[in-house]
């Protein structure tokens, strides 16, 4: 009896261990940004910007990448993520040298299915970075507010590189 109860278990074990792995599901909030996934640039006579996003495969979050290259210099470089808590959204950039290194969190304060807002009106530039997605292989990124008390923004058009 004790013989045929020990095989049920190892038996039920066993397909359990087999079972495969759920897939993961992407969060509602977070799939509003999916079409930044893949790699964007604009080449200027300035020099080449380039910004990467990635799906990580965790659900809850992408990670983004994004820099600035005149001749051989990177005169700017971030890490962003773009996340998902309790069904908002947050874009977090960190620069490592400005703002000691740490990372400044934007809310998700709007967004359709061709644009999201992000915003932290407590920063000191940009208070609001906005992305929109003009076709499927053209984005417009556009940091924006108050430098040095005065209205400034900054436009970033790229294109979707293979």
């Amino acid at each position: 009896m004790k013989v045929q109860f020990l095989f049920i278990i190892l038996v039920c074990l066993g397909f359990t261990a087999c079972k495969k792995p759920s897939s993961i599901t992407v969060a509602p909030a977070l799939q509003k940004a999916a079409w930044l996934i893949g790699n964007w640039e604009n080449k200027t006579p300035k020099g080449l910007s380039v910004e990467s996003w990635t799906d990580p495969g965790n659900g809850t979050a992408y990670k983004g990448k994004s820099y600035f290259i005149s001749g051989k210099d990177t005169l700017f470089s971030e890490t962003i993520r773009i996340e998902e808590k309790l069904g908002q959204l947050y874009y977090i950039p960190t620069v490592s040298n400005q703002n000691l290194g740490k990372p400044i969190v934007f809310i998700l304060t709007s967004s359709t299915e061709k644009e999201m807002v992000f915003e932290n009106p407590e920063h000191d530039f940009p208070q609001k970075i906005t992305y929109t997605l003009s076709t499927p292989d053209s984005l417009t990124a556009i940091i924006s507010g108050l430098r040095k008390g005065k209205e400034s923004k900054e436009v970033f058009g790229m294109k979707k590189r293979n």
